[in-house]
């Protein structure tokens, strides 16, 4: 029953953004309410402009309105699923077919070791794939082991958010990856060091995604902005 109530309520909910947005249409103007969700971490990537695009939109869409949301991949999929999201960005992708994804962006992920850690102040010479292999790690919820970088890892533990994988490395008992531009700041202020000495970094793709079934002119509008700027970004590197 509960199951039902809420698939109508979804149904509801979404009849009543679509009425909006025609009613909208009819006038020449963007109305209704875009549902964002995102991963955390994104402020930081000066290569991704997520802030310029927000307020492209909400200059070239005065009577429409976004609420922001952050949260894990596996969340913000499943929301999009559901209803609950109209546009996510996301580094994973879905195989489902109702989903368009849109890929808008790459982030470079790099290893990282804490200042209390035994690697920390060690010569890059001194440290080997092999020792760094030897160290508990933390990992990814919604990613299996890095083994495709050739590196193997001591999975201790598992979080979903860039800040959770920072306090974890900032213990000093562990390993774990961070994107380059969220970890900068910590190491100018000599909290992390990055292990690039073992050559083990790797790419992120990051995907802004919408629903077939659940888009109203407003998302559409807000996807575009998104999708516009990264390109533009492209178009200067």
């Amino acid at each position: 029953q509960g199951k039902t109530v809420h698939a109508a309520m979804l149904d509801l909910f979404g009849s009543i953004e679509s009425f909006h947005s025609m009613v909208g249409a009819a006038k020449e103007t963007i109305t209704g309410v875009v549902e964002f969700g995102a991963v955390d971490a994104v402020h930081t990537n000066e290569q991704f402009p997520l802030a310029k695009a927000i307020g492209t939109f909400l200059r070239t869409a005065p009577t429409a309105r976004t609420n922001l949301h952050v949260a894990s991949p596996q969340e913000l999929l499943q929301g999009l699923l559901t209803g609950r999201f109209h546009v996510i960005l996301t580094p994973t992708i879905s195989t489902a077919k109702a989903i368009e994804a849109h890929l808008v962006f790459r982030e470079f992920q790099q290893l990282y070791c804490g200042q209390d850690h035994p690697l920390f102040h060690l010569d890059d010479r001194q440290i080997t794939r092999e020792m760094v292999s030897r160290y508990p790690f933390v990992g990814r919820s919604y990613e299996t082991p890095p083994n495709h970088i050739g590196l193997d890892v001591h999975w201790q533990s598992e979080v979903s958010y860039m800040e959770s994988t920072a306090l974890m490395i900032f213990s000093g008992e562990l390993l774990g990856y961070l994107p380059d531009h969220y970890a900068e700041s910590h190491i100018r202020e000599g909290k992390l060091r990055a292990l690039d000495c073992v050559k083990a970094g790797f790419h992120n793709d990051f995907y802004v995604c919408t629903h077939k079934a659940h888009q109203n002119r407003a998302a559409v509008h807000f996807k575009k902005q998104i999708v516009d700027s990264c390109a533009k970004m492209i178009g200067k590197a």
